[in-house]
Protein backbone atom coordinates (compact mmCIF):
# COMPACT_ATOMS: atom_id res chain seq x y z
CA UNK A 1 0.00 0.00 0.00
CA UNK A 2 0.65 3.41 -0.33
CA UNK A 3 0.09 6.59 0.50
CA UNK A 4 -0.78 9.94 -2.19
CA UNK A 5 0.04 13.31 -0.74
CA UNK A 6 -2.23 15.92 -2.36
CA UNK A 7 -1.19 19.32 -1.71
CA UNK A 8 -3.51 22.34 -1.88
CA UNK A 9 -2.57 24.32 -5.18
CA UNK A 10 -2.15 26.84 -3.03
CA UNK A 11 0.08 25.67 -0.21
CA UNK A 12 2.16 23.51 -2.10
CA UNK A 13 5.53 23.99 -0.59
CA UNK A 14 8.34 25.22 -3.74
CA UNK A 15 10.17 22.92 -5.42
CA UNK A 16 7.43 20.15 -4.58
CA UNK A 17 5.69 18.33 -6.95
CA UNK A 18 1.69 19.04 -6.27
CA UNK A 19 1.32 14.97 -5.44
CA UNK A 20 3.59 12.92 -4.22
CA UNK A 21 3.79 9.01 -3.65
CA UNK A 22 5.50 6.97 -0.64
CA UNK A 23 5.20 3.50 0.48
CA UNK A 24 3.23 3.93 3.33
CA UNK A 25 5.29 2.54 5.85
CA UNK A 26 7.87 5.50 4.87
CA UNK A 27 5.58 8.25 5.66
CA UNK A 28 7.27 9.48 8.91
CA UNK A 29 10.52 9.52 6.69
CA UNK A 30 9.18 11.02 4.16
CA UNK A 31 7.98 14.37 6.06
CA UNK A 32 11.43 13.89 8.14
CA UNK A 33 13.40 14.12 5.40
CA UNK A 34 11.52 17.24 4.37
CA UNK A 35 11.02 18.90 7.20
CA UNK A 36 12.54 21.94 5.62
CA UNK A 37 9.81 22.36 3.24
CA UNK A 38 7.25 20.90 4.96
CA UNK A 39 7.73 22.25 8.67
CA UNK A 40 5.39 21.28 11.64
CA UNK A 41 3.72 18.52 9.72
CA UNK A 42 1.43 17.08 11.25
CA UNK A 43 -0.91 14.35 10.64
CA UNK A 44 -4.77 14.02 11.97
CA UNK A 45 -6.77 11.56 9.98
CA UNK A 46 -6.63 12.19 6.73
CA UNK A 47 -5.28 15.83 6.71
CA UNK A 48 -1.62 16.72 6.92
CA UNK A 49 -1.03 20.24 8.29
CA UNK A 50 2.27 22.44 7.64
CA UNK A 51 3.60 25.90 7.84
CA UNK A 52 3.82 27.79 4.86
CA UNK A 53 6.91 30.32 4.36
CA UNK A 54 4.39 32.97 5.33
CA UNK A 55 3.79 31.60 8.33
CA UNK A 56 0.01 30.66 7.76
CA UNK A 57 -0.64 26.91 8.01
CA UNK A 58 -1.11 25.30 4.80
CA UNK A 59 -2.43 21.62 3.81
CA UNK A 60 -2.56 18.12 1.98
CA UNK A 61 -5.25 15.32 2.00
CA UNK A 62 -3.42 11.98 2.15
CA UNK A 63 -5.09 8.83 0.35
CA UNK A 64 -4.14 5.13 0.89
CA UNK A 65 -3.41 4.25 -3.00
CA UNK A 66 -2.66 0.26 -4.15
CA UNK A 67 1.21 -0.58 -4.97
CA UNK A 68 -0.06 -0.30 -8.64
CA UNK A 69 -1.30 3.13 -8.42
CA UNK A 70 0.88 5.86 -10.44
CA UNK A 71 0.94 9.12 -10.03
Amino acid sequence: MKKHIYFNLADKPANMGQSQMVEAHELDSFLKERKELIPNAKIVGNKLTFTKENGKEGFAIITDVPDEFQN
